[in-house]
């Protein structure tokens, strides 16, 4: 989330010293890195493509600009991929660190991307700003932000750094790396390291590639960050304001929950079409859920639903949930240490929840070290004909996120820990255990059936949780006052005046 007022345009931006002064430093910037070459003639095979000056104010009203190649127009048929962590992983991290009273460590990689070497020849037309240059065209030595393959360079680039100081990748997630006393996350161009000795890392990052040391875990992905005593506190406040302030709702009235109790869209509802920014706000409300925020996953979850068509009903809906934040704005999640180090999956369902298809809903939360990890809500794609078996489905897909997170977790500590599924229902427990297929289960598709292979073989372990206390629930439906206020303590979100 950036502020707005930012130039759109090269020439609009030369008006001002400040991004005169940021241009010049990007162009310094390439300059040192040699990112190109000029030529005179370009072979017939190749097309130079565009660039374009993109201009943002970060924090601290820090002056940003960034020349990009436009990409998409580039012709390759090649499909290619570059990988990112999971925010799992790095809740994961967060988690460990607390357990171990370990500060996190936070760096940033200047110019990332012009680290990574291309492969193929690619050629740019001169971009405005660039003076004395004597040829008519550029060819790129280093990966230009912009370009498909940009991403894909840094990383193998940053890969092949970490694996010559001593580093092992993790099979789990690719972007987590791991040696004796020190782990690190790269997140597209921010690491993260924590353990008992990282101040040789860093002295090699900064060797390797300039990175800049910006101390303790302060501000990562707009989630800022707040180390109380040995607890670790984080939440989006900043960027809820501003999110209130993009859609006209900073002054608004609060709502105590982010949907009315048994909220549904009919049909009928459905008619009542509007030509409302409504794509945008769910994206912005999405980024909020993923980051600190699971109390309105479930929200907008089935808000997101209607995305092609938003009807009126689904607009007022998603304004309610901007109240609820309005009211909430200052909430944060609290990290704290434990002796509990298992691994902890609460699963729920929500049968034949959606009246036009009667599709149920999976939720979960998953917690490592006593601490929120990970969370998600879900319509299945299946019909159910019971809520044993929407609760069955509805653990094995928590299953296979448990699993994963299990890998994660033995790459970060060495050591397998136990594993547990939470679930409220005992006739998908039963059907769990039971290798045989039964009357109640031969119609569910194979798929399904990967949390009982996965009971078999001992992966996890599972356990009945009454259903008050199945802190999943908030996942699956739209929960009154008192119940949901029982779910967010379990969820370790604590309003702002009541932080530790």
């Amino acid at each position: 989330m950036f502020i707005s007022g930012d130039p759109v345009t090269y020439e609009d931006a030369i008006q001002s010293e400040e991004w005169t002064d940021a241009i010049k430093k990007e162009l310094d910037a390439h300059e040192k890195m040699k990112t190109w070459e000029e030529c005179d003639e370009v072979p017939k095979e190749y097309c130079p493509i565009d660039t374009k000056w993109v201009f943002r104010t970060k924090e601290n009203n820090v002056k940003k600009a960034r020349l990009v190649a436009k990409g998409y127009q580039e012709k390759t048929e090649e499909q290619i991929y570059s990988p990112v962590a999971r925010l799992s992983t790095v809740r994961l991290l967060l988690s460990l660190s607390v357990q171990k009273k370990w500060k996190v460590t936070q760096m940033d990689v200047p110019t990332a991307f012009l680290n990574g070497k291309l492969e193929k020849s690619v050629y740019i037309k001169i971009p405005k700003g660039l003076k004395k240059c004597r040829g008519s065209v550029l060819k790129l030595n280093r990966a230009l932000y912009g370009l498909k393959e940009a991403p894909k360079c840094w990383n193998e680039t940053f890969n092949k750094f970490a694996e010559n100081i001593g580093f092992t990748r993790s099979k789990h997630d690719v972007c987590l790396y791991t040696k004796e006393k020190c782990i690190m996350l790269l997140y597209v161009d921010d690491i993260l390291l924590i353990g008992e000795e990282t101040d040789k890392t860093v002295m090699e990052l900064k060797t390797q590639f300039n990175t800049r040391d910006m101390g303790i875990l302060s501000t990562f992905l707009g989630i800022e960050f707040e180390y109380k005593d040995d607890k670790l506190q984080f939440s989006q406040k900043s960027m809820i304001i501003k999110i209130l302030e993009k859609f006209g709702m900073s002054q608004c009235n609060g709502a105590s929950t982010p949907l009315e109790p048994n909220f549904i869209v009919t049909k009928e509802d459905e008619m009542e079409l509007v030509d409302v920014p409504y794509r945008e706000l769910i994206g912005s409300l999405l980024y909020v859920s993923m980051g600190s925020r699971p109390d309105i996953t479930y929200a907008v979850s089935y808000l997101s639903r209607y995305l092609d068509k938003p009807n009126n009903k689904v607009w007022v809906a998603a304004k309610r949930v901007l109240r609820y934040l309005r009211a909430t704005q200052s909430m944060s999640m609290v990290y704290e240490k434990t002796e509990n180090m298992q691994l902890i999956g609460y699963s729920d369902s929500d049968w034949a929840a959606d009246p036009t298809n009667r599709k149920s809903v999976t939720g979960s939360v998953i917690f490592f070290c006593g601490n929120p990890v990970a969370w998600f809500s879900k319509k299945q794609n299946c019909v159910t004909l019971s809520s044993t078996e929407a609760e069955y489905v509805a653990g094995s897909l928590v299953s296979a996120e448990l699993i994963a997170l299990k890998g994660i977790v033995k790459d970060l500590t060495n050591q397998q820990v136990d594993t547990v599924l939470l679930m409220d229902n005992q006739g998908a427990i039963k059907i769990s255990q039971n290798y045989e297929n039964s009357k109640r289960s031969k119609h569910i598709d194979v798929k399904y059936h990967f949390l009982k292979d996965s009971v078999q073989k001992k992966l996890i372990l599972i356990q009945y949780v009454d259903t008050k206390k199945n802190i999943a629930d908030i996942m699956t439906k739209a929960l009154g006052r008192c119940i949901f206020s029982v779910h967010l303590v379990s969820l370790k979100l604590v309003a702002g005046d009541n932080c530790p």
